[in-house]
């Protein structure tokens, strides 16, 4: 499902809570961080950082972390992206945003899929030393707010 932009390799099975809770906890963080850079921030997350093509890119940014941190079962990948989503999005909303995700990735949406395009690219990049920190939805949220 979430695998098949980025490419997977298998881990130990008895490590995996922990691997999908760090990695839920590191992106949450990292994917805060920009929230903090945009636009109108103090009166809630603006619109776009709610639309297809930021759903698709926190998506993609928590699928590079996935990939990179050996998470390969769909499963998991679920869980970490869940969890991520409730903590971005927060509680109610968070949900939602996922099961939006989910549907329009399923129907092949554009900007979806540009999104997760963009943010696993970013994800990568930074975690390469390409970049000093991930900015990419940041800058689109201000583009577009």
């Amino acid at each position: 499902m979430f695998g098949r932009f980025f490419g997977k390799k298998e881990v130990p099975k008895s490590n995996f809570g922990d691997i999908v809770m760090q990695a839920a906890s590191f992106l949450t963080s990292a994917l805060r961080t920009q929230m903090t850079e945009m636009d109108g921030i103090e009166r809630g997350l603006p619109a776009p950082a709610k639309d297809p093509f930021s759903l698709g890119y926190v998506a993609g940014f928590t699928e590079a972390v996935a990939a990179m941190r050996n998470i390969d079962s769909d499963a998991h990948q679920f869980v970490v992206h869940q969890a991520v989503f409730t903590d971005v999005f927060g509680e109610q909303e968070g949900p939602l945003l996922f099961a939006t995700f989910m549907k329009l990735q399923g129907e092949g949406n554009e900007e979806i899929m540009m999104g997760m395009t963009i943010g696993g690219e970013d994800m990568f990049g930074w975690l390469n030393g390409e970049r000093d920190a991930p900015v990419k939805w940041a800058e689109y949220v201000n583009k577009n707010a």
